[in-house]
């Protein structure tokens, strides 16, 4: 993402930056990267943000219509659809419609944890990241072997009890 507004010119400049320190400072652990093809910060594995210039606007992408619906409110007078916000540098969205939509999105994207779990859903398994249920959904993985998901016992017990070796 640095690279990307380092070659932006003027207020588009200046306005994407300023988002994109907003949004570090709200969420520290973000990573900068790509997703969906455009500049965007990543945290948990999951892109809390995207932001970009087009000859016409900056488009705000939250990756999250839930979230775009949660701030509707806020946004009277920018142009929008389910999975962005126009704006320009003229017309920009106040700093508190940012904040609260990297907010919604941290919090879309932080692991919850049941009363009796200490350890948290995806302990034990090294450089994954925490299991994340935020519906009541049935998602079917399929793996090559049980043995796929040797090194990752609190999923393999949690989800699909003692599997074989």
């Amino acid at each position: 993402m640095s690279d990307y507004i380092a070659r932006l010119d003027g207020p588009e400049r200046d306005l994407i930056e300023r988002i994109r320190a907003r949004a570090v400072s709200l969420v520290p652990d973000a990573l900068e990267g790509m997703s969906y093809g455009m500049p965007a910060l990543r945290s948990r594995d999951s892109p809390p943000l995207g932001v970009m210039a087009t000859k016409d606007h900056i488009g705000l992408y939250p990756f999250s219509p839930p979230v775009i619906t949660a701030v509707e409110a806020e946004l009277e007078g920018f142009s929008r659809s389910k999975g962005t916000i126009r704006f320009t540098p003229e017309h920009p969205l106040p700093d508190s419609v940012v904040d609260r939509i990297v907010l919604l999105r941290r919090d879309e994207s932080t692991p919850r944890r049941s009363a009796d779990d200490d350890e948290g859903a995806g302990a034990g398994c090294p450089g994954r990241p925490p299991l994340v249920v935020a519906r009541q959904r049935l998602v079917i993985v399929q793996v090559p072997s049980a043995s796929a998901l040797s090194g990752c016992c609190t999923l393999r017990n949690s989800v699909f009890g003692s599997l074989p070796k």
